[in-house]
């Protein structure tokens, strides 16, 4: 015994269609051709949180968000690699004076040491 549409609703209806085609993205582009693109957002939306549009607005803000924040911690990490390299360039300075310094009191040292040698000597000769 046939039906007419008229007879069914939309259980009745969709109890069909899934005999008839069995791929989710057909039924859904079908529904979204018949019914136009967005009608099931509100529904979607209520059921899950969220649309399709509203899933592409926070992408798009977390994306901007994420590239801020990316900038950001680059930005840090060069203020304090220069930081870094002035600090150890400093260090540099300062361990080439130090160095300095210590040849110098060594020259000194090596000096005093060899007029000490030297008057000894000349102690022990007389």
């Amino acid at each position: 015994m046939l039906v007419s549409l008229d007879e069914l609703n939309a259980l009745d209806i969709s109890k069909k269609l899934a005999i008839v085609e069995k791929d989710p993205k057909v039924i859904w582009k079908s529904l979204e051709e018949v019914f136009g693109f967005g009608f099931f957002n509100p529904t979607i939306e209520e059921e899950f949180g969220i649309t399709p549009a509203f899933k592409e607005q926070i992408t798009k803000q977390f994306n901007e968000e994420l590239n801020k924040a990316r900038y950001e911690a680059q930005s840090k990490v060069n203020k304090f690699a220069t930081s870094i390299k002035n600090e150890l360039e400093q260090f540099r300075k300062i361990i080439g004076r130090k160095n300095k310094e210590l040849s110098l009191v060594l020259a000194e040292s090596s000096t005093k040491f060899d007029l000490v040698v030297a008057e000894a000597k000349e102690t022990l000769e007389m």
